[in-house]
């Protein structure tokens, strides 16, 4: 019987794909709060931009772009500016400039009349299925490194874990920000290397490394802790599934969870449901509905 191929992937918290799930995850916080009761929105199309740095000091900020439909505020700016600043604390600390880019705009009178209706406000569909014991230990993994710059001065918070497993080897690759705080190239490699042997202790994997593009004249070393900075941009959506991974040897859920209206769209809801609906049955469920529809009446699939 051949073995199935398991790859996994898990974006850290300061993953430009994660960074942008989170702005929209807290937009979506901020006007539920705002409105006192859930109106219509979806704020789930936030991108967000590399910057430009020399020589430690940023020449062009991080453009973060919030884009989507959402029932209007007067005070948007503002809290625009409050989400990011909670959401890249961290980096903004260590110098992260930024500038924001509004382009929110009023929600169409059709979809605004089918929230109303508390109908399903979108095609969609979602997947869930039971864990594996691979898939707890990326997580195990992932959340390990996610607080490391806590209680490390030489550790970003962008990260990535790549896992794969043939049936026979686990290999784990994994991306990790450093900090710019190494007096010289030989430090930095010692440290990465001790880190390692940490983490292959702790999670019992041999084959284990971080950074395999470091090269003598290039390292993952930033100034504020993401590639964000220069190099890389994120987009909601591109990031981990709402089960927290992305695992593309098997079906997942295409839709974004994050920035969505937790009431009429099914994008959002329904991966709540087709997760818990997975845990209950220990099958991998799918679930489907078309806009306009009954959000109680979804079409379940067991795959």
């Amino acid at each position: 019987m051949k073995t199935k191929i398991e790859v996994i992937e898990r974006k850290g918290v300061g993953h430009p794909d994660t960074i942008a799930d989170n702005l929209s995850e807290g937009l979506s916080k901020r006007l539920l709060k705002e409105y006192g009761v859930v109106k219509h929105y979806n704020v789930d199309k936030t991108m967000v931009c590399a910057g430009e740095i020399e020589k430690g000091k940023f020449t062009t900020p991080v453009r973060i772009v919030f884009a989507g439909q959402y029932t209007k505020v007067k005070n948007i700016d503002k809290i625009l500016d409050s989400v990011v600043k909670e959401t890249l604390a961290f980096e903004i600390n260590n110098g992260l400039k930024y500038k924001i880019y509004n382009f929110l705009n009023q929600g169409s009178p059709d979809l605004n009349d089918i929230f109303s209706c508390k109908k399903a406000n979108d095609t969609s569909f979602s997947v869930g299925y039971p864990e594996t014991v691979n898939e707890k230990l990326v997580k195990s993994i992932g959340n390990y490194i996610d607080n490391l710059y806590k209680t490390d001065k030489h550790i970003g918070t962008d990260n990535k874990v790549m896992f794969t497993f043939d049936g026979k080897e686990k290999l784990v690759y994994i991306a990790l920000a450093f900090l710019d705080c190494f007096k010289t190239k030989e430090e930095y490699f010692d440290y990465k290397k001790k880190l390692e042997q940490k983490l292959q202790k702790k999670f019992k994997i041999k084959n284990l490394q971080i950074n395999v593009g470091d090269t003598e004249e290039m390292q993952f070393i930033t100034k504020t802790g993401t590639s964000l900075e220069m190099g890389d941009s994120g987009a909601t959506g591109r990031g981990n599934r709402r089960n927290g991974l992305i695992t593309p040897t098997k079906p997942m859920t295409l839709e974004a969870y994050y920035g969505k209206n937790p009431i009429t769209h099914i994008g959002r809801t329904y991966q709540d449901l087709a997760i818990d609906l997975a845990k209950k049955k220990k099958k991998e469920i799918l679930l489907l509905n078309k806009i306009g529809g009954d959000i109680k009446k979804p079409m379940i699939f067991e795959i």
